[in-house]
């Protein structure tokens, strides 16, 4: 029989003494009661929070990461009659509301509403998927309404607390926990499109079948991942306690006079509107530029392939030299990256350097993405503020969404200016470096360490 290490054996240590201060579990998840500011760190319900938060990024984060496949088929088959820019704003919807409605969630989160979100963004989310399958071809409105509008809500819905949820029994570790959780987001970017791809080629199956068996697959993992997750049972607020706090309102405003938060929100808000150039871009790129139609179909699985060790090293790193400190060299190297862009060739020979800018970008960008969630909750000064933090947050990274990807378009124009748009969104990584960077020196001040 193996040992356990020392550090599972003060886990467990920690677990029981709280279970034994409270004397009681709760009555809604049955996970036993622990001080309201100990972190566990660790144990059965800690863990299973992180495989349900991974089943659940899995579809929902999984679908947005497959828009290029619904695009594609989108605009050669099922909507001829709607533009690029026209389809363009279905991803953009999607991922404006994926974020901006975490203020309002973050706030019932944080009262204990968790399952109850959970469960209501779960149905609206697998509603929709059905419905699409419903949508006419050449019926813009009714895939916008369906793909745009209802995924973008139920996913919102779903996003927030699952990733919150992480932030209840992590503090040290929570970079590392998020980081494995955020990596089911991309094993979803390897998966769905391929899934989608098959299904919608498949002449025998049809469109309305096809989107009707990605709907169920996604169903089922949904209700997977909500079986895993589980609140901790102290955290719920009693009335006594919401009359001690301050109102909402007021508390939010109050995070504006924080420096190093609000240049961590800006932070975010500038990556947010840079960051995904090579990540749509770079397969048209290549393509324009005749490399290999091999090298050039496999670059947006490549990046998030690598995009899995991407969210797990940095995040491993902050544990010991401060989640604000990787975040920086993260920006810095997705800078150097987008500009080294320019520098892929044309031809066949131009397919090494092609792979390597997908593979190096998969790599950083997957760490930068995955750590704007923990270094939202990094900010909370108790376990009852971190949903509402991570709500205000989200809705910069919202507005950020919608607005980039037209921003990049414009920039391109249909003479395919590349150099505009890469050094658009190379100096957006630069000043985000830079946000970065004034939040860690505000931050290494307040708490007297520069490992922050």
């Amino acid at each position: 029989m193996t040992e356990k290490s020392s550090h599972d054996e003060h886990t467990e240590k920690r677990e029981s003494a709280g279970s034994t201060r409270t004397g009681s579990y709760d009555d809604e998840t049955n996970a036993p009661s622990q001080p309201t500011n100990d972190y566990p760190e660790g144990g059965l319900y800690a863990w299973m929070t992180v495989a349900g938060t991974w089943l659940v990024l899995l579809v929902s984060i999984g679908l947005v990461n497959s828009f290029g496949s619904f695009q594609d088929y989108y605009a050669r088959t099922y909507l001829l009659n709607s533009t690029i820019a026209d389809l363009g704003w279905i991803a953009s919807v999607q991922s404006f509301l994926m974020y901006a409605i975490g203020p309002f969630l973050g706030v019932l989160f944080d009262k204990g509403y968790f399952f109850s979100i959970m469960i209501f963004g779960a149905t609206i989310y697998s509603l929709s998927m059905f419905m699409l399958s419903l949508a006419q071809p050449q019926s813009y409105y009714q895939v916008f309404l369906a793909h745009g509008l209802g995924t973008g809500i139920g996913i919102g819905c779903l996003l927030l607390p699952s990733v919150s949820l992480i932030g209840q029994y992590f503090n040290q570790r929570r970079p590392l926990a998020s980081g494995i959780a955020f990596t089911g987001a991309n094993v979803g970017g390897i998966i769905v499109p391929q899934l989608l791809n098959r299904l919608l080629d498949n002449n025998s199956l049809g469109y309305a079948n096809g989107i009707r068996v990605v709907a169920a697959v996604m169903t089922a993992c949904l209700l997977g991942g909500l079986a895993l997750m589980r609140p901790r049972g102290d955290i719920k607020h009693t009335s006594s306690q919401r009359t001690d706090q301050p109102k909402v309102i007021s508390r939010i405003l109050g995070y504006a006079k924080e420096g190093d938060f609000v240049w961590i929100w800006l932070g975010l808000f500038v990556e947010n509107l840079a960051v995904f150039y090579p990540l749509f871009y770079l397969q048209l790129y290549a393509s324009l530029r005749d490399v290999p139609a091999k090298v050039t179909l496999n670059l947006v699985t490549i990046m998030n392939a690598t995009a899995i060790p991407g969210r797990l090293v940095p995040n491993v790193l902050s544990q010991r030299f401060g989640i604000l400190n990787t975040l920086i060299i993260n920006a810095v190297a997705c800078f150097a990256i987008i500009i080294g862009i320019l520098g892929v060739g044309h031809g066949s020979g131009a397919g090494a350097s092609a792979l390597t800018v997908a593979i190096l970008y998969g790599f950083f960008s997957g760490g930068i993405l995955a750590q704007m969630t923990p270094v939202l909750a990094s900010t909370a000064k108790d376990i009852h503020e971190i949903g509402t933090r991570t709500g205000v947050g989200f809705i910069g990274i919202g507005v950020a969404n919608l607005l980039g990807p037209p921003i990049m378009g414009w920039l391109l124009t249909s003479k395919f200016l590349w150099w505009r748009v890469t050094i658009y969104s190379g100096v957006g990584m630069a000043v985000c470096a830079g946000c970065f960077a004034v939040a860690q020196v505000l931050k290494a001040r307040r708490v007297g360490s520069n490992f922050v």
